[in-house]
């Protein structure tokens, strides 16, 4: 009899001392209180037969009959379902301590012994295919397509911020022809690609450069290039002028031959004493190839040859009828050689169209 409660007391001391080390270890693995027993044992709630990380701790990484959760452990995938021991206790480096608090995120953690308790697939996120900052000239299309990979295959979504006004960006391609006040600043386009859960970003920079037009001349006063003026008359002449680039635009006024001082966009001009017609002239640049706007001042109505005060058609069918003739031709008169050369030719007609229309 007391051999027998002897033989019973030592059982319980045992029963008890492996029920204590089996939760001694449970504690000795990252996060084993999820899995508890069944992290090691085919039963969850232990004891018999070992499943494939128990096995594997028995055989190898036991020391005083304590766990010994390392580097090497966590890297063996010991139940043989492509994630490593680590990676289902969720330290995969294996450098967790029992001392530490539990790593990762608990949610996470699955059953490094059991095949069928798997880490959900990780997404990987999309990256951008490198591509190098642009440069363009005013006035120029700029075009390029943007790409990115995604090793899961996930369909991809881009997505645009910071374009330049005028600037589009449909699908992946981005499509933009700056205009010509575009330069002297840089242009940064973030290009965003998502695979639904993961993004990536990507930077690009965009140079503008600059392409200097000329200015031009959009309407001038008077609106014809000869006018008539008397002797001591004062006229008014003036030009609007544009520069596309809005750069500075300077004027400079002509009088037969000798520049003015007068440097603004109008000028009022003192017609000459004599028969001689004046010329006015102005020169308009903004730093590039200058344009010239140009006036004559007649003293007498050229072309008026039925004297109406009018050189219009009549004058026109008179001028044609003489057209091509020479001094001592009897049908020759002095006041259809406009140009006073002893002829009615070319030149005489330019000078009639110089004056048709006028008054």
């Amino acid at each position: 009899m007391i051999y027998r409660n002897l033989l019973s007391c030592i059982l319980v001391i045992l029963f008890f001392g492996q029920v204590e080390g089996r939760a001694q270890r449970v504690n000795q693995i990252p996060n084993g209180d999820v899995g508890g027993c069944g992290n090691c044992h085919m039963n969850s709630a232990g004891g018999g037969a070992r499943n494939a990380f128990g096995s594997a701790i028995e055989g190898g990484f036991l020391s005083g009959g304590n766990v010994t959760w390392n580097a090497t452990l966590a890297r063996l995938d010991s139940d043989q379902d492509g994630a490593t021991n680590g990676e289902e206790l969720q330290d995969s480096a294996g450098s967790w301590t029992s001392s530490q608090a539990a790593p990762g995120t608990r949610s996470l953690v699955t059953n490094p012994g059991d095949a069928n308790s798997t880490p959900a697939p990780t997404n990987v996120a999309p990256v951008f295919n490198s591509l190098t900052s642009k440069s363009v000239n005013e006035g120029e299309e700029l075009s390029f397509a943007v790409a990115a990979t995604d090793a899961d295959g996930d369909r991809l979504t881009y997505s645009a911020f910071g374009l330049p006004e005028g600037a589009s960006f449909e699908g992946e391609t981005f499509v933009w022809t700056p205009g010509f006040t575009a330069s002297g600043q840089g242009y940064e386009v973030r290009f965003t690609v998502s695979d639904g859960e993961a993004s990536d970003v990507l930077a690009l920079f965009i140079t503008v450069e600059n392409v200097d037009l000329p200015v031009s001349i959009d309407t001038f006063t008077p609106a014809r290039s000869v006018v008539l003026g008397s002797s001591g008359s004062v006229l008014e002449f003036g030009v609007t002028a544009a520069d596309p680039d809005d750069d500075p635009v300077s004027y400079v006024w002509n009088l037969n031959g000798e520049d003015l001082e007068d440097t603004s966009s109008s000028i009022s001009v003192t017609v000459s004493d004599g028969d001689s017609e004046d010329r006015i002239s102005v020169t308009v640049s903004s730093g590039g190839d200058p344009v010239v706007q140009s006036w004559i001042v007649g003293k007498r109505l050229k072309g008026d040859f039925d004297g109406n005060n009018l050189v219009n058609l009549s004058d026109f069918i008179s001028f044609v009828q003489v057209f091509n003739t020479r001094a001592g031709d009897p049908t020759i008169e002095s006041k259809f050689d406009l140009n006073g050369n002893n002829s009615v030719d070319l030149g005489d007609f330019i000078e009639f169209v110089k004056y048709f229309g006028l008054p």
